[in-house]
């Protein structure tokens, strides 16, 4: 385990992050990656329901008799089926931002856009990290797409009222990102938390040794993300002997249990290692003058963090963003409507001209000689009936 989260640490800080851009042209520039990304999402969701998102009819004979079939013959229909997927595109990989019971979530996810019905919007909380194995996992993880997700809230919904941290929300969790793709889960939750509050800031009581260089590399290396100092919370202060900043402002009061210890090195800080120190024990063992001068606030995670929505407006406009609180919703980005029928634009013939009763004038009429010689024979009948009905009259008289 320490070697994993060693590593993992590492790799946050060395791994080439990826960029809104890299999003946006992801499926271009992996084109040749088209087979992996159906791969992950058929061992992320099956052949059912990955042909029932690709619009790929598979017979519901099939699926009620699959149990009953030999290997030979499931081999030869599963080929079958992923041979026909592999032709189809791959969903398009997006962020999607939500919200559940006051808690929001930035995540990675995917969205197969659709004609005539409403695009199907999947979600990736959990991508691999090879480095990490299973650590920090949540739900089966998608493979050769992005994945990941952080949650995030108000402190007072988690350790209470007297915690206003300066409005910023708390991170609470980070599930495993795919390799590459942390950062730029973590830029999107900082503008998310600055366009809804104050910002974003670690969890106020423990920040992992795979964490803490994140928070340190927003204080020391960006120059596009502001920060502000949150105070101690005033309990919290005295639990510490400690004293605040601003005694006269409970505004920017938070937490700062993971700064004390983190203040102290990483033997206190490094919370998820199995020799961890525990600091009050420490602070036990100090002067009033040396808790005094503890540096807390020197700690990056003693901050919150701000930056504006760039990323945010980047992906929304380009149709990579779920947010409908902010006003974009890449599912109606990706759904169009059936094309119109076409108009019916032939007009019905004009009559033809019966030109036996209005000829054309300087033109002889035309005369049908058939239908003339049946007219004639019609009348010479009824001329014979009308003789033999008069003659009979006659006869009766008679």
């Amino acid at each position: 385990m320490k070697l994993i989260m060693e590593n993992w640490r590492r790799l946050l800080l060395n791994e080439a992050a990826k960029n809104a851009k890299d999003l946006k042209n992801f499926y271009e520039e992996n084109w040749t990656e088209h087979n992996n990304m159906i791969r992950g999402l058929w061992k992320k969701y099956g052949m059912w329901k990955l042909g029932e998102m690709m619009n790929i009819g598979i017979p519901q004979h099939v699926q009620d008799n699959w149990g009953s079939y030999p290997k030979e013959t499931k081999d030869r229909i599963s080929k079958q089926y992923w041979g026909l997927m592999t032709k189809f595109k791959p969903p398009v990989s997006i962020v999607i931002v939500s919200e559940r019971g006051g808690e929001m979530e930035v995540s990675y996810g995917a969205i197969f856009p659709k004609t005539g019905s409403p695009a199907i919007l999947l979600k990736f909380e959990s991508g691999v990290n090879k480095k990490a194995g299973n650590l920090m996992r949540k739900g089966f993880p998608i493979q050769g797409m992005p994945g990941g997700s952080i949650e995030f809230n108000k402190p007072k919904q988690v350790y209470g009222k007297s915690d206003e941290c300066n409005d910023a929300f708390v991170v609470n969790n980070t599930h495993q990102t795919t390799d590459g793709w942390g950062p730029l889960l973590y830029d999107i939750a900082m503008e998310v938390a600055t366009v809804l509050g104050g910002g974003l800031t670690s969890s106020r009581k423990m920040v992992s040794s795979n964490a803490k260089p994140v928070w340190d590399y927003y204080q020391d290396k960006r120059s596009d993300v502001s920060k502000d100092q949150m105070d101690i919370e005033k309990n919290q202060a005295n639990d510490f002997g400690l004293k605040q900043l601003t005694p006269n402002d409970p505004k920017d009061d938070c937490g700062q249990k993971a700064s004390i210890e983190w203040a102290h090195g990483e033997d206190y800080g490094a919370w998820e290692k199995y020799d961890a120190k525990n600091v009050w024990a420490k602070t036990r063992s100090m002067s009033s003058d040396e808790r005094t001068d503890v540096p807390w606030k020197d700690q990056s995670v003693s901050k919150s963090y701000q930056k504006d929505p760039d990323i945010l407006k980047f992906l929304g406009e380009a149709g990579l963003l779920h947010f409908p609180k902010l006003g974009y919703n890449a599912m109606k980005f990706h759904t169009s409507d059936l094309p119109p029928f076409p108009e019916d634009d032939t007009e019905e013939p004009p009559p033809e001209p019966d030109f036996r009763d209005n000829p054309v004038p300087g033109e002889k009429p035309f005369i049908d000689k058939e239908a003339d010689r049946a007219l004639k024979d019609k009348i010479i009948k009824q001329a014979l009936r009308h003789r033999l009905e008069e003659r009979n009259i006659r006869i009766k008289i008679k």
